[in-house]
């Protein structure tokens, strides 16, 4: 076993070419097979794995705390179906319409919570710290949102209440707007009382349900003021990402699969190409057992190097890529550890396969015949392929050439399917990145033959760029506006809009605008319906 070691490590060191490109090749594929294990991983069901990461509750339930006590509502949460539960938390809707807060919703739904970890529903602080003290707030804001306002800014609410942002959470359970300590929630004065619950089957609506009627058995028929089931807010954030996932699934079974070939493919050429090599270590007396091995360590041990380094590079590189492309999700995506395990693993047993294939054809050959593998002539279909081609008008260059893939099926047929995969993956990410961009287009589109008129506002309400000064009152009223933009030279359509954000009770919000005049023109197309 010592003289394979010897042959092996000598090989590798007069090689270096061939190691270090093997080395480069294994390593890069298994950066590759990492991030596509990594996206088919965290494409598979992405809002359960991060509602499941944050223990989100199933439902979500608003009581009226007028109605029904905290005690109450604890011992109605001992029923068996609930597996763990969270609350009571008291709960106001503030009113930031008054205070000039134009980057808040008109009402914010807070919720006290003593700190963002529990038993349901934890949540990701992601900038900023946790309301600690009275006075403070935390805003429900998913990761890789625009900041609606800058740390530290003060939101002043109806009766003096002034209240400093130092944080943004997100609830994956979407279960509040925003949060204060209990102390402070207590001065605000709550009427209502939040629940969070979740279940030990949780699966369907129909078992949401059940154990919603198992939560509220008993109490007064009055106390429930909304719910939310986590399986509504699943379809509306999977919804927003949907159009992607099967993408991106497809780009990672697509990488996978072009990795393995192109690490088969540059193996298997290695070990053909040292067809001298192995003849002349079968005449000086080495069994083919052990020229087989030698081929193996000779690739291996580049092989493992490239695969380790190709491991963390794929975790460096996979790990914000993830996290960006599902953050719409509020939660942390990163590489498993049976990922790299797989890849750790699973690429050294690629390349042993491949240098076992290749090296077992060359492992019953005779010395005579292996050192002079590629100059003596041989027999069989490549041949008579070759004696076809020449006797064509064909140049003999190009004649020759068509017949080298009939001497080597399988290594043509691998290089074959890695170059057909490969141009597929590069014409499909032309094709999603020019889809994407045309579905953003007419998702939002830009109109540049468009103005917009802000007009009726009131003067104490912050006016955006392009809106009347400020302090100014309206001199006109909505019918004289519309009239004096009609008569305006090379107005073609005129159309006014006014918006309207109400809010469900169980936390949802809805926004509704309303078009009068030529809508048709200038409103949202209209995709079902009318």
């Amino acid at each position: 076993m010592s003289s394979v070691w010897r042959v092996s490590r000598a090989a590798v060191r007069r090689r270096r070419f061939q190691t270090t490109v093997i080395g480069l090749v294994v390593g890069i594929s298994t950066a590759t097979i990492v991030v596509a294990l990594g996206l088919l991983a965290s494409a598979s069901a992405p809002f359960d794995r991060a509602h499941t990461q944050q223990s989100g509750a199933h439902l979500v339930v608003a009581f009226d705390g007028t109605a029904v006590s905290g005690a109450a509502l604890t011992r109605a949460a001992e029923a068996p179906e609930v597996e763990a539960v969270a609350g009571p938390f008291g709960q106001v809707s503030l009113d930031t319409s008054a205070g000039g807060a134009s980057f808040l919703p008109p009402s914010l739904t807070t919720v006290g919570r003593a700190d963002p970890g529990g038993p349901v529903d934890r949540l990701n602080v992601w900038q900023g710290r946790w309301a600690t003290e009275p006075g403070e707030i935390v805003l429900n804001v998913r990761p890789g949102i625009s900041d609606p306002v800058d740390l530290g800014t003060r939101v002043d609410l109806p009766g003096g209440v002034t209240l400093t942002v130092v944080g943004f959470a997100y609830s994956v359970s979407g279960s509040a707007d925003a949060w204060v300590t209990p102390d402070q929630l207590a001065a605000l004065h709550p009427t209502d009382t939040e629940m969070l619950y979740r279940f030990t089957d949780a699966a369907t609506e129909a078992q949401v349900s059940a154990g919603a009627a198992a939560v509220t058995a008993g109490l007064p028929p009055n106390a429930v003021l909304g719910s939310q089931s986590y399986l509504t807010l699943k379809q509306r954030i999977s919804s927003e990402a949907a159009p992607y996932i099967p993408f991106l699934v497809v780009f990672g079974l697509l990488g996978l699969v072009v990795a393995v070939l192109i690490v088969g493919n540059v193996i298997s050429g290695a070990v053909v190409a040292g067809f001298r090599h192995i003849g002349v270590l079968k005449a000086i007396g080495f069994t083919p057992n052990q020229v087989m091995a030698v081929y193996l360590v000779m690739v291996t041990v580049p092989s493992v190097i490239g695969c380790v380094l190709g491991t963390v590079l794929g975790n460096i590189v996979g790990r914000p890529m993830l996290s960006d492309a599902f953050s719409a999700y509020g939660s942390e995506f990163g590489i498993d550890l049976w990922v790299d395990a797989v890849a750790l693993l699973g690429t050294p047993a690629v390349v042993a396969l491949a240098a076992l294939l290749s090296a077992l054809r060359a492992r019953g050959l005779p010395a005579a015949e292996a050192i002079s593998a590629g100059s003596s002539q041989r027999v069989g279909r490549a041949l008579a392929v070759q004696r076809w081609l020449s006797g064509t008008r064909l140049p003999r260059s190009v004649s020759l050439g068509l017949g080298v893939p009939f001497a080597r099926p399988a290594r043509s047929a691998l290089t074959l399917a890695a170059v057909v995969l490969g141009v597929t993956t590069v014409t499909l990410a032309i094709g999603v990145t020019m889809s994407v961009t045309a579905y953003n287009d007419a998702m939002r589109p830009a109109h540049p033959d468009r103005i917009e008129v802000l007009a009726g506002m009131p003067a104490d309400l912050p006016v955006r760029p392009g809106g009347p000064e400020a302090g100014v009152e309206p001199q006109l009223s909505d019918g004289e506006d519309e009239a004096l933009l009609r008569s305006l030279p090379g107005a073609v359509h005129v159309a006014a809009v006014a918006g309207q954000e109400v809010e469900v009770v169980g936390g949802q919000r809805a926004s509704v605008q309303f078009y009068r005049g030529e809508a048709t023109e200038l409103a949202p197309q209209v995709l079902e319906g009318r």
